[in-house]
């Protein structure tokens, strides 16, 4: 077989095995319906100024998801969101803490070691750790606000 004819072969067979290929791409979701949540999270009358918010599926077949939480607000598009059904939630936010040490109280190394000690978290267990939220997330819009007291 001549080096033409060899290459021609070569080419036809990458041609025909091209569409084998193609398909769904990695970003195309196949699952159950998912949609978008927004909302905002209040502690005390105040915005929560930055933290999480999880939403938890109650169902092993939904999608538990995560988002951020930005001057009292959240919203997660609906590539991103969770599947229709019943959720706990999940609200953390993290601050750092008043007694914290400076650069010049302490040693580098010992705080990173205790890294966490350096944070204080501003929300209730009730909301977070032992969350007793809970929400449908139905078809349509889905605007879910919490306005958490610390008390």
């Amino acid at each position: 077989m001549s080096r033409m004819s060899c290459f021609n072969n070569m080419l036809l067979v990458c041609l025909i095995s091209i569409p084998l290929g193609c398909g769904e791409g990695v970003s195309d979701y196949d699952g159950p319906k998912r949609v978008a949540v927004s909302g905002e999270v209040m502690l005390d009358g105040e915005p929560v100024p930055s933290g999480m918010i999880t939403f938890i599926a109650e169902d092993s077949s939904q999608r538990s998801v995560t988002a951020g939480i930005g001057g009292g607000n959240y919203n997660i598009p609906e590539g991103s969101g969770p599947n229709l059904g019943a959720y706990k939630v999940k609200i953390s936010s993290p601050q750092p803490s008043t007694d914290a040490p400076t650069d010049e109280e302490a040693d580098y190394d010992a705080r990173a070691e205790d890294e966490e000690s350096n944070f204080t978290e501003t929300i209730p267990a009730n909301y977070n750790a032992d969350t007793e939220l809970t929400v449908e997330i139905k078809a349509g819009a889905n605007t879910h606000n919490f306005d958490l007291d610390s008390e």
